[in-house]
């Protein structure tokens, strides 16, 4: 346990605190602040930043440790990562802080631009925010803790809110034309085919139309846009 302290060093995959399976770092902690837990598996270095901007504080503690294998509680089929931290705090109400998990290109299972960081409630997944492909990072903003890994975004619970209101999505001869007055965060653009197969992904525009060529592929096409805040689908037909 590290009472409020620092962990200072040089740490790698030569280098690091094996926490996988069983062990854990634990900070005793009474402000806010930066937290560094230079944690990994024995074999691939995977550490968590936690960066507390706001919060209270009594006889508060905070843990991580790391694990490597795929989450009990993951369903993701195609894309996903094969690692997943546990985060955990006590007598720390009201916070939010900015979280920096660390993988290793062994962990990605699939396309790891389909992959989104989540945590786990303990009875679904909540969003933090695709993953960073260059950097090989997942990273937000929590409110809450729990089990934290990347997974498809099919699996990810959202707030449901009525979409049919706030989101214009049709046709006009071989494009979709789709806007929306709603703000929707981090959000982009899938289109499938009548088989399921996506062919085309982009990020979503706010405040503008977003026109998309479909090149003929089909006269019936399946939409999904997805954000930190919606998970809309539709499904549009092709003059």
């Amino acid at each position: 346990m590290f009472d409020g302290s620092t962990i200072t060093g040089a740490f790698s995959s030569n280098n690091m605190i094996i926490t996988n399976d069983s062990g854990v770092i634990l900070y005793e902690i009474s402000s806010n602040g930066e937290y560094f837990f230079p944690i990994g598996d024995g074999t691939y270095y995977s550490p968590v930043t936690l960066n507390f901007t706001s919060g209270s504080y009594s006889d508060a503690y905070l843990s991580a440790s790391v694990t490597n294998d795929k989450h009990p509680n993951n369903t993701s089929t195609t894309d996903y990562l094969q690692r997943y931290w546990s985060v955990g705090q006590d007598g720390i109400s009201g916070f939010n802080c900015d979280v920096v998990f660390t993988y290793d290109d062994t962990d990605i299972q699939g396309t790891e631009e389909n992959i989104y960081g989540a945590y786990y409630t303990g009875s679904s997944w909540e969003m933090i925010g695709q993953v960073n492909a260059g950097a090989n990072t997942i990273s937000g903003t929590m409110t809450e803790f729990g089990d934290i890994s990347g997974v498809e975004e099919t699996i990810i619970l959202i707030p449901q809110i009525n979409t049919e209101n706030i989101i214009s999505a049709y046709s006009f001869e071989d494009k979709i034309y789709i806007s929306s007055d709603f703000e929707i965060s981090n959000g982009h653009i899938n289109i499938y085919n009548l088989i399921g197969q996506k062919i085309i992904q982009r990020s979503f525009k706010n405040n503008q139309v977003n026109e998309i060529i479909l090149n003929g592929n089909s006269n019936c096409y399946l939409i999904n846009i997805v954000g930190d805040n919606i998970n809309y689908s539709k499904t549009v037909f092709v003059e």
